[in-house]
Formats: structure tokens, sequence, C-alpha cells
């Protein structure tokens, strides 16, 4: 049975890209959102240098995934891309929880990150 993903170490790469995304990085820890946007910048995994953090949307098209990608099963928030409208200092942070849970987070707080492309 051919599986989903082809699983190169530091990341994956989906064999159908989901909302476009055709690659995500293993997790790459906890942080605060600044470092985690400076992080995906710095980015070499894989001798690619266009990894990027996830928006909402796409977060919670990968939670429906989570379980098929390894890396991908923790139980946690993620930091996505997107700002929060009413605060500047706050972005989205979506749960792979039990349930998708989603809410804003302020950029000083410390949540999972994984980068796409």
């Amino acid at each position: 049975m051919e599986e989903n993903f082809i699983d190169y170490g530091d990341y994956i790469e989906l064999r159908v890209p989901v909302d476009g995304i055709k690659m995500i990085t293993k997790i790459a820890g906890k942080m605060s959102w600044n470092a985690a946007e400076a992080s995906s910048k710095k980015s070499k995994i894989g001798g690619l240098s266009d990894w990027r953090l996830p928006t909402k949307e796409e977060l919670k098209h990968l939670y429906q995934i989570r379980e098929v990608c390894i890396g991908l099963g923790l139980y946690d928030t993620f930091w996505s891309s997107s700002a929060e409208n009413c605060r500047p200092d706050c972005r989205w942070v979506v749960g792979f929880i039990e349930k998708n849970d989603e809410g804003p987070s302020c950029v000083d707080s410390e949540h999972c990150v994984f980068f796409v492309r």
C-alpha cells in the first residue's frame, strides 16, 4: 500500500497537497511567534529556503491529516502566520487537540511550531 507522504527525516512531502502545501517540517519545538517567524525565514531544511508558518486555515486543514503525517500527532497548539485583527500583538493559534480549537495568543507566548512550503 502506498503511503500518503514521503518522510525525508527533517520534513514530509505530501503526495496529495493540502491547501497547496506540499511539504511540512517536523515540529521545531515551542517558541514565541517572533522566534517562529524568524526561524521559518532562516530555515534551510532539506536545502530549501522558502519555508513559512502556515496560515490559520492551512492549520485547520492539516489538523485533519495530523495522524497520517509523522510528527503532527502531538496534542498541543501551533502558531499560524495569521494576525488577529483587533490585537496587533496577537496571532492565531490552532489546537491539535480532541477538537480543532483556535484562538488568538500574544506573540510572547510559546506554542509549537512547524513550517510549510
